[in-house]
């Protein structure tokens, strides 16, 4: 299996299916073996900390392993796990450089966006937005709603106007 050295991380490899090795020891020393470090999880990526200068990066091992192997990111692009969706499948032949597009549309046919109550960040859940659009159709104003479900008249707007949880169906 090959395995590379990682750009600007001296001291660190990876290989092609995304192992992460390192020839540091655990008081700082470069040692002449290397060493399995074992990624966490972040957001569903897996993730290693890697140190220069004395300071620790955390860094996708999907983002490392293409730009060892493929070089670095062109500009406007992202890494996109692809054809496998599995965020922690980080073989290089499921890996490449892609548009943000190409990566919004492999999330929306492999059902993997994180919109409405599945976004972590939503104040509101489907049944609340219907609630809403129901009180709007009574001729409820924005502000009264906006208070009722602490959130801001923008969002009520937002609502109203299809622009947000274009996926609850619409009465109004």
């Amino acid at each position: 299996m090959l395995r590379k050295p990682i750009p600007n991380f001296d001291g660190y490899d990876i290989d092609e299916d995304g192992n992460v090795w390192s020839c540091w020891s655990y008081n700082g020393k470069k040692t002449n073996e290397f060493h399995l470090i074992k990624p966490k999880i972040s957001d569903g990526y897996l993730e290693v900390g890697l140190c220069r200068n004395k300071k620790q990066f955390f860094r996708r091992i999907h983002v490392l392993l293409l730009e060892t192997f493929v070089g670095p990111r062109p500009k406007g692009m992202v890494a996109r796990h692809f054809p496998d969706n599995n965020r922690q499948n980080n073989k290089l032949n499921n890996l490449q450089w892609g548009t943000c597009q190409e990566n919004h549309d492999d999330q929306k046919i492999n059902g993997t966006i994180q919109y409405g109550s599945k976004n972590k960040n939503s104040k509101l859940v489907e049944k609340d937005v219907a609630d809403i659009l129901a009180l709007l159709k009574e001729g409820k104003m924005g502000i009264e709603i906006a208070k009722l479900y602490n959130v801001s008249k923008y969002t009520i707007s937002l609502i109203k106007t299809g622009k947000t949880w274009k996926h609850v169906k619409r009465t109004i």
